[in-house]
């Protein structure tokens, strides 16, 4: 049900000229419960994490002041539950903001001229939840099921979309499956696919006493600058494929899930597959010329393409992006930073790959930027075919790879 702060006033009022009306929504109460169980199962496990990774050759020491930081931490968490519980959650919506509530804060007053977008989250054909892009800051996300009832939503939506005529609804960027809306190129499950792929290399190429990747792995398929010199040219394609250890293959999966789908979406998946090969391989033939390590392997030049684009986007188009596929400029520089302060301080991460994989990136981002505007025109023919190729030449090399490394297990 919706209620009126201003008793009388009509319903087509809202957002018009005169005095100013609030719309509000109900709630359900599992909305802050369920939200304040999360929070605290996320930093039960984050802590567990960062205690047995700093004391785990000592766990019996210093546990006191670890288990009562932890205690405070659930009794803060465990109140607040109790506090909000008492009260129904509520929405509100004004001519000038929406009101989001929060579990452990105050509500979120999200201004209406700060919106940019409005997507809808579609399952199975039905409208779940939206999601509003904002300028300069993270999306927000409304969803069906923490209204009272499920029409409240449906009003809801109603509303929002009559009083932002400048801003229409569309179908959620990176979940639509048939088409991107930001590039004219119909989309393919390209970030799916790959991870299955990496996973089921480092099976096949893990030692099984130790977890991490078979050292004849390495030999058949790393890429040397003794493999160069002996035009092994199926190593380029191979070491993409291959990870170090298990941590390695995680990062790069979970980055892969997070830039790789916003750059799918935003520049369509032939020119997405082109890029990817073409950092990978830069990346990778730069750190076999300048690098001192003995041998590359890894996903991470491609993934730094990728990044790039995402960075570049993000700083160019922030206000053409929706919500789904774009960050604030603020958070992309922090993720920029923490990045290059990872390559820093991390051992056995070569710098060079990364670089590489990032400068063609960047450059192509910018060719891009400048050659044409959003949403970005449908890659041709000849790009097609080209971005198969590379992608077919690409698994021939892990082919090969895999023929001779089997051949001897």
């Amino acid at each position: 049900m919706f209620l009126k702060t201003h008793r009388g006033m009509a319903r087509d009022a809202f957002f018009g000229e005169g005095e100013l009306r609030m719309l509000q929504w109900r709630f359900n109460k599992n909305y802050s419960v369920t939200r304040c169980r999360s929070a605290l199962v996320a930093f039960s496990f984050l802590y567990a994490i960062a205690y047995c990774s700093i004391y785990r050759d000592s766990l019996g020491l210093n546990i006191v002041p670890w288990a009562s930081t932890y205690a405070l931490v659930v009794i803060f968490v465990m109140s607040r539950a109790v506090r909000i519980g008492l009260r129904e959650p509520v929405i509100r919506m004004s001519s000038e903001a929406i009101h989001l509530p929060r579990a452990l804060l105050p509500p979120k007053i999200i201004p209406t001229r700060d919106i940019k977008s409005l997507e809808a989250i579609q399952f199975r054909g039905a409208t779940v939840g939206i999601l509003i892009g904002r300028l300069g800051a993270t999306p927000r996300i409304v969803e069906r099921e923490h209204f009272l009832a499920p029409q409240d939503f449906d009003e809801f939506l109603v509303e929002l979309t009559i009083g932002l005529p400048h801003v229409p609804l569309a179908p959620k960027v990176a979940n639509d499956g048939r088409r991107s809306a930001l590039s004219g190129d119909r989309k393919f499950p390209i970030i799916g696919i790959l991870s299955i792929i990496l996973c089921v290399t480092y099976a096949l190429t893990l030692d099984p006493l130790s977890f991490e990747i078979d050292n004849r792995a390495l030999e058949l398929g790393a890429l040397t600058k003794f493999s160069v010199t002996t035009s092994q040219w199926y190593r380029i394609p191979a070491a993409f494929f291959l990870h170090s250890s298990p941590a390695h293959l995680f990062v790069n999966l979970f980055s892969f899930a997070i830039v790789g789908r916003g750059v799918n979406s935003i520049i369509g998946t032939p020119r997405f597959v082109f890029v990817l090969v073409l950092s990978a391989a830069f990346g990778s033939i730069s750190s076999v010329v300048f690098s001192s390590y003995d041998y590359v392997v890894g996903a991470s030049g491609g993934l730094m393409g990728a990044l790039a684009i995402f960075v570049s986007f993000s700083l160019a188009c922030h206000q053409r992006l929706p919500g789904s596929v774009s960050l604030p400029p603020q958070l992309v520089m922090l993720v920029v930073g923490l990045q290059l302060l990872s390559d820093a301080v991390t051992s056995n991460v070569d710098i060079v790959s990364h670089i590489g994989g990032g400068a063609v990136g960047a450059g192509y981002a910018v060719w891009l930027i400048k050659s044409h505007s959003l949403p970005i025109p449908a890659a041709s023919t000849g790009s097609r075919l080209l971005a198969v190729t590379l992608a077919c030449a690409y698994i021939a090399g892990l082919c090969t790879f895999l023929r001779h490394y089997l051949s001897f297990v």
